[in-house]
C-alpha cells in the first residue's frame, strides 16, 4: 500500500500548496494560558459556490463574488486546552474578530466549510466540548471561517475574544477549494438495466418494491472512491461525501435524476458515505443508480462543482 500512503501525502501536500501556513512561532497570542493557536493555514480566492443543503449544482453553481474584496478562508488549530476545570470553549461568531491591520473596521463572516470543497452561508463559533474519555483522547479544537476582505490589504489581525490572537499576511489569491482536489473517482462499470428492487419496513412489515424508468433505461453505475486526504474540517483524517452532492451530466448538458444507493436491501436517494483514511485499507466501491433515456452517451460525473470521472 506504498502507492495509497503516497498519494494520501501528496493529497496533504495539494491543501498546503495551495494555503499560506503560519507557523506557530509567527503568532501573537494575547492570552497564551487561555487558547494556543498550533497552526493558522489562510487561502485567498475570488469567489465560490455555495452548497447549502449539500445541493451544489455541477453545471449552474450558485457564485459568491464581492466587487472590490476577496474571499479568505482561516482555519485555525488549537492545542488541547482541557483540564480538569475546563471542559468546554466556546466563542460566539461575534467575538471573531478580523480588521485589516492597523485599523478599526470589522471584516465580516460570510461562510463556512465543514466539508473541504462545499461551502456554507452562515456563521460559524468556536465550540467544542471536552471528550468523555480524556484525558486517554486529547484532541484539538479547530475552527474555520470564510471573511469577504478588501482588495489589496496586505495583513489582518484576528482575534478569538480575548483568548488567542494572531497577525496574518494576506496569502496570494489564487482558485477555491473544489472537493476534487482531494479525491480520485474511477468508474469501474455502468451497465444499462430493466430494473431495481427495493425493500422498506413499516413496523414488522417488509414491503417489497420494483424500481423502473419508462422513458428509458437505469444505469447501474459502479465507483472507485479513493480519498487522497480527508475532507472533514473536524477530522482531518475522515473523508465524507453525499449522494445527494453526486450528479451525472450526459450529452450535450442534460442531468440524469439520481435514483439512489443501497442501504441495506433498500434503495435510498440521499445517504451519506464516511471513510477513515488508511493507506492499509483498499479504496472503498460505492453502485449508484441513474435514470437515463435510451442512446444517452458522453457521461460526466460531478461531486459537487468538481467533475470527477468522464464514460
Amino acid at each position: 500500500m506504498k502507492g495509497r500512503l503516497g498519494r494520501i501525502m501528496a493529497g496533504l501536500w495539494v491543501l498546503a500548496a495551495s494555503a499560506t501556513a503560519i507557523a506557530q512561532d509567527g503568532l501573537d497570542e494575547l492570552t497564551p494560558d487561555a487558547l494556543t493557536i498550533e497552526r493558522l493555514t489562510v487561502q485567498a480566492f475570488q469567489g465560490v459556490p455555495v452548497d447549502n443543503d449539500h445541493l451544489l449544482a455541477c453545471c449552474a453553481p450558485q457564485m459568491i463574488t464581492r466587487d472590490g474584496q476577496v474571499l479568505l478562508w482561516v482555519r485555525a488549530t488549537f492545542a488541547p486546552p482541557w483540564t480538569e476545570e475546563v471542559e468546554t470553549v466556546r466563542v460566539s461568531h461575534r467575538d471573531v474578530a478580523l480588521q485589516v491591520a492597523g485599523t478599526d473596521e470589522l471584516l465580516p463572516i460570510i461562510g463556512t466549510y465543514d466539508l473541504y470543497g462545499f461551502f456554507e452561508v452562515r456563521t460559524p463559533h468556536l465550540a467544542a466540548t471536552r471528550p468523555g474519555v480524556w484525558p486517554e483522547r486529547d484532541p484539538p479544537v479547530f475552527f474555520n471561517a470564510v471573511f469577504a476582505v478588501p482588495e489589496g490589504a496586505e495583513a489582518f489581525t484576528l482575534d478569538f475574544g480575548g483568548l488567542a490572537a494572531a497577525r496574518i499576511p494576506m496569502p496570494p489569491v489564487g482558485p477555491h477549494p473544489a472537493p476534487g482536489d482531494i479525491v480520485s473517482v474511477t468508474v469501474r462499470s455502468a451497465e444499462r438495466i430493466d430494473a431495481i428492487p427495493s425493500v422498506d419496513r413499516v413496523g414488522d412489515q417488509e414491503i417489497a418494491s420494483v424500481i423502473r424508468y419508462t422513458d428509458g433505461a437505469i444505469l447501474e453505475v459502479t465507483l472507485v472512491v479513493d480519498p487522497i486526504a480527508g475532507n472533514d474540517l473536524r477530522d482531518p483524517r475522515q473523508f465524507i461525501w453525499r449522494t445527494a452532492s453526486l450528479q451525472l451530466v450526459y450529452g450535450d448538458g442534460q442531468i440524469a435524476p439520481q435514483l439512489g444507493q443501497y442501504l441495506g436491501r433498500s434503495l435510498i436517494r440521499n445517504t451519506t458515505n464516511a471513510y477513515r483514511l488508511d493507506p492499509e485499507e483498499p479504496p472503498r466501491e460505492e453502485t449508484l443508480y441513474f435514470a437515463v433515456p435510451n442512446g444517452a452517451d458522453g457521461f460526466r460525473l460531478y461531486l459537487g462543482s468538481s467533475q470527477v470521472a468522464t464514460f
